[in-house]
């Protein structure tokens, strides 16, 4: 199934960013100081989630979605990164939506989760660390040459607590409970594409709200008589992170582009979130240790917010192939490429 999207405006994404930062600052803003790892999922969130349009985004108008591109849903997945929305966004919309509108099924209104599997989707199917299962209405099991359907209330999910104290499981159920669709071509490369860049996204605001609380802090927060910024030490901190940052976010934009103007299918979008999901990996991981030491002690409590943002980044980090994975492939493909290696950097082909 060919679909268009429709390409927005500078005005409508900034209308669109705002939208986003209102919304996720009303569900999560109350609760980052409470002191518990997770942060409150509800029905009522979906709702309002649904209501605005962001659930369906870049989901086709005929199939119940707005029809948006890809630099849209790069702005409300990075912004839920931002706020730690404690819902799958992106998820739902560029996996499991597109799942079920491209084999001609139809997409529910409740949220949905997606999982791949190497086994086949028969007898008891298994998956282990799937995310946001708990608050979730659907689960897609996408396996070699078929996709399961199944509501959440029918499966049996494990919580397997993450760094980011978000709800993941491992689930099981029978594939006989299912809806099972088989597929003429397997479907998990792309989804697996897919899920990258949305966790690229998402990590790329976590560490962006991991910097400005740390940048907060350190202006803020006095030792001897003067600002933590003021000490050497502490301000490398900082402009290591912030390099971290801006790495991340440019991976992730020029990932986004790619996208836009290729598909998930060519070899040079292929590389371009190879790219960005290693680059978020590495600013999970670099920014999370760089501004907890620039907190000091208090940014490993319940007592502050850092943790959500953190601990998130680095939990999605493993999603969808861990940045040391996608290491390997990105040099799979380069080696595999007879062009000399500057050229595949800076024009890649479609």
């Amino acid at each position: 199934m060919t679909t268009a999207t429709t390409s927005s405006s500078a005005e409508e994404r900034a209308a669109l960013r705002e939208l986003a930062d209102d919304l996720f600052t009303s569900i999560t803003g109350p609760h980052l100081n409470d002191q518990t790892t997770a942060l409150t999922s509800t029905e009522s969130q979906w709702t309002s989630l649904h209501e605005s349009g962001l659930t369906l985004l870049t989901t086709p108008e005929e199939c119940g979605g707005n029809g948006a591109g890809p630099a849209d849903a790069a702005i409300v997945a990075e912004r839920a990164g931002y706020h730690a929305l404690p819902r799958a966004l992106g998820d739902n919309d560029l996996l499991g939506a597109w799942l079920l509108y491209s084999t001609g099924l139809d997409v529910p209104t409740g949220s949905m989760v997606v999982a791949l599997t190497d086994s086949d989707l028969s007898g008891t199917v298994e998956v282990d660390s799937v995310p946001f299962v708990e608050s979730s209405d659907w689960l897609l099991v996408v396996g070699p040459g078929g996709l399961a359907q199944i509501a959440t209330s029918a499966i049996s999910a494990t919580p397997t607590p993450d760094l980011g104290g978000e709800q993941r499981a491992r689930v099981s159920f029978d594939a006989a409970a299912a809806t099972v669709t088989s597929l003429p071509t397997d479907m998990r490369p792309e989804v697996r594409l897919r899920g990258a860049l949305v966790r690229s996204w998402q990590i790329s605001g976590a560490v962006q709200r991991c910097l400005d609380l740390a940048i907060d802090h350190v202006q803020t927060r006095e030792q001897f008589g003067r600002p933590l910024a003021r000490f050497q030490a502490v301000g490398q901190l900082i402009a290591r992170s912030a390099g971290a940052v801006a790495m991340a976010r440019t991976a992730a934009d020029q990932a986004t582009s790619a996208v836009a103007e290729n598909g998930f299918g060519a070899p040079s979008t292929v590389m371009a979130i190879a790219a960005a999901k290693i680059q978020a990996g590495k600013a999970a991981t670099q920014v999370a240790r760089q501004t907890h030491q620039a907190h000091g002690a208090i940014g490993f409590t319940l007592d502050h917010q850092l943790r959500h943002f953190s601990g998130r980044a680095q939990a999605w980090g493993r999603d969808f192939g861990t940045a040391r994975a996608w290491q390997r492939e990105l040099g799979s493909m380069v080696l595999a490429n007879p062009a000399p290696l500057w050229e595949q950097i800076s024009s890649p082909s479609a």
